[in-house]
């Protein structure tokens, strides 16, 4: 019984697996047998039917008989054990011929016993087939005519006999089945052994108060016992799991506070490293890893002695045995400055402070360490600085003495002693007085109750002159100055002292010096002034001269050049009308040289007024090539201009033009018929320049030497042209007056270039600006700069003006501007006849015009509107309204 009990639960199923494919391998070999019978019968009949057919077909051609004993000669000798012919006749019910001699004259129902099957075959035309036994049997009927009367029928009947080894094995099926009989019977056995086995260990349950009243069979009380195990365990189990689940809430607390530990000691920034008894590291936190320059991993494991340099790293063995075997400790529990040694080797300073633990009955140890290279650093730079103040306040000339706020002196440097005569020694805690002679001595007391009381500074924050006493009693003057300070909780005060005995009586001798030299001045002022009145009264009579010069002279050229214009107005002969023209422009010239007579006259005065503004330089060479265009056509001279770009620069508009009119007039007067003049606008960083150059006559290198100079003339004082040598004085004074300068080089026969420099603004090329170009066509300086100043608010535009109608239109075909400013009033042409020229060019008549004029009646503006103006602004000009129109405009 017991043997049984102690069988594998596994080798039990693996018995049942095995009957259980013995019983599946039984059903499907059976199966099996049946489908082979099956198909060979089948096969079996499909032969007897062609050899009956084969009878049947030679019996037609024959007697039935004969052509039984044909087929019965030639059957195959491998046949004739499985397969017997029959030749049975039919009125007789006999056999009459076969394939076995012994059934030859024997009924028909001793060869088949089946009447059904024979009565078949004689009715049908097809053969029957019938089973007995283990043969299978094939029928077929076959008639011929004996006599002509009378027809002769008989019966083929073949027999097959089917192999044996196909019938059913009842003998195996039977053992099987025993087999597996005797195996079920087996496992009932042992399966109610094993219940009898649970049953006695659920009686033996560690509770068995309520299993002792099970009643039944086996399983009853087994199945019943397990139910009640069951309420039992899950009650257990609900009490497990409270426990587990205070024990998941002390975890989780653990956890918590683990994680906030280490959080700490990760995120620290002084490292913290622990070690047992033997110095081996167990800990080495982030901060330690960042001040040593080791990792964790290279440090955990090894003595903490490697962080150490010798000759400490040593001596720290002996003395954590020392500490255990002694308990005297000299680190541990107390903090200290030592060296230690990063990973690549360099030392460095460390504050290190050393506890003692006890972990799991261990006794452990744990470092703080903090990096004081900074500190240690500040240190010594601070020990420098005191000892550099100190070198400084014991070497300086200067006395320099401290007090506290009762007066006591603190310190008494080496000059202090020099001046005063007393050694530090004889003045260190001693009143400040003794240093002061009276009345001073027995007011500074009181002062310093009474700024103490009241905060009000006399000396306090300034320097002044005072007296002082030396030891020996003397009195001398010096300079002092009081500052105050606060060393901790204290108020102390600095005083500068410097013996200023030589200093006054330099002062006295300077002062007597002043005096002498006061009167040394009086006396020359006086002679200057008499110097300066009579070179006043000398410039003040040339400049009546000058004026007075200027109203005689323009008072006959007056009447010489307007009665020449009367005259040429009459009907004059042709050498008349020449002499006339001649006289014109010989009046013209000298009224020229008056002018210039009277400004190179304004300049030495220093009278010249300049109005620096910003000035389109491309305007103003355009102007002045405008001006002397119709007397560069009468020599059939080529003025070329090249302007890459929009220059600004700064300068006075009207002498600017001046200047560039004068060099230009001068290159048209000594080019050739025929010739070209150059103009070319030039750029650096600050300057820009206009290089006017002629291919004339040119200049000797003497001549160059004193062009600038008054009265100098140009290539040669005899040619015959006009002038009197001061336009290129005037240019020059006027260019340096702007900032700029003017420059000549001269091929003698070759031609001249004149380069004028003036200060650049800014440059403005319109092929690469991304902005909107604004052109205003204005002759008022002041309007003009009034609307720049306007424009300049606004971001991304780019401003241009031009000074009148002709100007404005070259502008205007030149920019291509975004917008066009126009001027009504201008002095040229009015501002509608410069808009239809503009709309009259293919390049600008798409461009937006907007009239801008003083005169604000509506008759004004409905006139512009239908011009096609696209807007009007009057004058004065409004922020908000220009704001407006821009945006309107420009969109």
């Amino acid at each position: 019984m017991k043997a049984v009990r102690t069988i594998p639960y596994y080798y039990v199923v693996m018995l049942l697996i095995a009957v259980s494919f013995s019983a599946l391998y039984l059903i499907v070999k059976e199966h099996t047998i049946e489908n082979q019978v099956t198909v060979l019968e089948e096969t079996i009949q499909t032969h007897l039917d062609s050899k009956l057919k084969l009878l049947s077909s030679i019996a037609q051609k024959m007697e039935p008989k004969t052509a039984f004993v044909l087929w019965k000669n030639n059957l195959d000798e491998s046949l004739k054990p499985t397969i017997s012919g029959y030749l049975v006749a039919i009125n007789e019910q006999r056999v009459i011929d076969s394939t076995e001699p012994g059934a030859i004259g024997s009924p028909t129902t001793l060869v088949l016993s089946n009447d059904v099957s024979i009565s078949t075959a004689l009715t049908s035309m097809m053969p029957v087939f019938s089973k007995e036994n283990d043969s299978l049997f094939g029928l077929t009927k076959v008639c011929s005519k004996a006599t002509e009367v009378e027809t002769q029928c008989y019966l083929y009947v073949l027999k097959q006999h089917i192999n044996e080894q196909l019938e059913h094995n009842l003998y195996h099926q039977f053992i099987w089945v025993l087999t597996a009989l005797i195996l079920a019977l087996s496992m009932i056995a042992y399966l109610k052994l094993r219940i009898l086995g649970l049953k006695e260990a659920i009686l033996s349950f560690p509770d068995p108060r309520s299993l002792n009243e099970l009643k039944g069979d086996e399983f009853s009380v087994v199945e019943q016992g397990i139910s009640s195990i069951e309420a039992q365990s899950c009650a257990d189990s609900v009490q497990l799991e409270s426990e587990l689940n205070q024990k998941d809430q002390l975890s989780v607390q653990l956890q918590s506070q683990y994680s906030r530990l280490s959080a700490i000691i990760n995120t620290v920034i002084d490292g913290v490293i622990t070690i047992d008894k033997h110095g081996i590291v167990e800990t080495f936190n982030p901060a330690a890893e960042r001040i040593f320059g080791y990792r964790a991993n290279d440090v955990i494991g090894n003595n903490v002695k490697m962080l150490m340099p010798t000759p400490y790293r040593d001596e720290h063995d002996d003395y954590i045995t020392n500490y255990l075997d002694t308990g005297n400790a000299k680190v541990i529990g107390s903090g200290r400055e030592v060296l230690g040694q990063k990973a690549n080797g360099a030392l460095f300073p460390l504050e290190l402070s050393v506890s003692e633990m006890n972990v799991d009955g261990e006794r452990m140890f744990t470092g703080i360490v903090r990096d004081i290279s900074e500190i240690a650093e500040h240190k010594s730079l601070l020990s420098d600085q005191v000892s550099r103040i100190q070198a400084i306040i014991e070497t300086v000339v200067d006395g320099i003495i401290t007090i506290d706020e009762n007066g006591i002196i603190d310190s008494f440097n080496p000059a202090a002693e020099k001046i005063f005569g007393f050694s530090e020694f004889e003045v260190i805690g001693q009143n400040i007085k003794m240093l002061m002679p009276d009345p001073y001595q027995q007011e500074h007391d009181s002062y310093l109750s009474n700024y103490k009381r009241t905060g009000i500074k006399k000396v306090i924050g300034s320097g002044r002159e005072v007296l002082g006493q030396r030891k020996d009693g003397s009195v001398f003057p010096l300079s002092l100055a009081i500052s105050e300070m606060n060393v901790g909780n204290k108020k102390m005060f600095t005083g500068i002292v410097r013996d200023i005995t030589e200093q006054k009586k330099y002062e006295t001798a300077l002062s007597q010096y002043r005096t002498d030299l006061e009167e040394r001045v009086k006396q020359r002022t006086a002679e200057f002034e008499m110097a300066s009145k009579q070179a006043q009264a000398a410039s003040s009579a040339k400049s009546k001269f000058l004026s007075r010069m200027s109203h005689e002279l323009r008072t006959p050229l007056n009447a010489i050049i307007g009665f020449t214009q009367i005259l040429q107005d009459e009907e004059l002969t042709p050498i008349q009308q020449d002499s006339l023209t001649e006289i014109s422009r010989a009046g013209k010239d000298l009224m020229t040289m008056v002018n210039e007579i009277l400004q190179i006259a304004t300049i030495q005065t220093g009278n010249l007024a300049i109005s620096k503004e910003e000035v389109l330089l491309n305007e103003n060479v355009q102007e002045a090539i405008n001006q002397l265009m119709p007397k560069a056509q009468t020599k059939d001279l080529t003025i070329n201009f090249e302007q890459a770009t929009q220059v600004f620069v700064c300068a006075d508009y009207t002498k600017l033009k001046q200047v560039i009119t004068n060099i230009l007039d001068n290159a048209i007067r000594f080019s050739h018929n025929g010739g070209s003049i150059n103009l070319t606008l030039q750029t650096s960083d600050t300057k820009a320049c206009v290089i006017v150059e002629d291919f004339g006559v040119g200049m000797s290198e003497d001549k160059l030497t004193n062009i600038f100079e008054p009265f100098e003339r140009g290539p040669d004082a005899y040619s015959g042209e006009e002038g009197i040598g001061i336009g290129l004085t005037i240019a020059n004074e006027f260019l340096q007056a702007m900032d700029g300068a003017i420059a000549v080089r001269s091929t003698e026969g070759k031609g001249t270039v004149f380069t004028v420099t003036l200060p650049l603004v800014r440059e403005m090329n319109d092929s690469l600006s991304q902005n909107c170009s604004i052109l205003y066509v204005e002759d008022n300086v002041t309007n003009r700069k009034l609307m720049k100043r306007l424009i300049d608010r606004f971001d991304h535009f780019d401003y241009f003006e031009a000074v009148d109608g002709a100007s404005g239109i070259d502008a205007a075909k030149r920019i291509i501007p975004k917008l066009i400013l126009l001027d009504i009033n201008l002095p040229d042409m009015s501002g509608y006849d410069v808009f239809n020229l503009l709309k009259k060019n293919d390049k600008t008549k798409n461009i937006p015009v907007v009239a801008v004029s003083a005169n604000a009646m509506a008759t004004d503006k409905e006139k512009a509107t239908e011009l096609g103006f696209t807007d009007y602004i009057t004058k004065p000009i409004e922020m908000n309204e220009l704001k407006s129109v821009l945006e309107t405009t420009l969109d």
